[in-house]
């Protein structure tokens, strides 16, 4: 819970908020994950990148890093900068992140708790 709402009242949020751009990863086993971005209410150019997966991602894990550049690129093209936050004991994430090219830019509280959290931003085009 990072703004006081948990994991499917965010991605209900995010799939329906204006301007967001979602995708459903399919595989031979049906529905794998879901990436999207949002742009954020008060930086036009900017938004914020999000994933989700089942366990399910792991078998398909070459082709999904393979394909995910460019996938994010698709969604990323109209915005020169996205955006997330990745908790720093996520190391799955933390190296999925920078493996589609994002840095991490600051350690940040973030969220209700005030929790710290790393800031990874992607500018684009690459």
């Amino acid at each position: 819970m990072v703004n006081g709402l948990d994991c499917s009242q965010n991605c209900l949020l995010s799939l329906g908020a204006p301007g967001a751009q979602n995708f459903t990863i399919m595989s031979d086993m049906g529905p794998v994950g879901m990436i999207g971005v949002v742009p954020f209410e008060d930086a036009l150019e900017a938004a914020c990148a999000w994933f989700l997966s089942s366990d399910r991602v792991y078998q398909i894990k070459p082709d999904f890093l393979n394909q995910g550049v460019a996938w994010l690129n698709y969604l990323q093209k109209d915005y020169p900068l996205v955006v997330n936050w990745v908790f720093p004991g996520n190391t799955v994430g933390l190296r999925w992140a920078e493996g589609l090219g994002f840095i991490v830019e600051a350690r940040e509280k973030h969220g209700i708790m005030g929790e710290s959290f790393l800031r990874v931003v992607r500018r684009f085009p690459q």
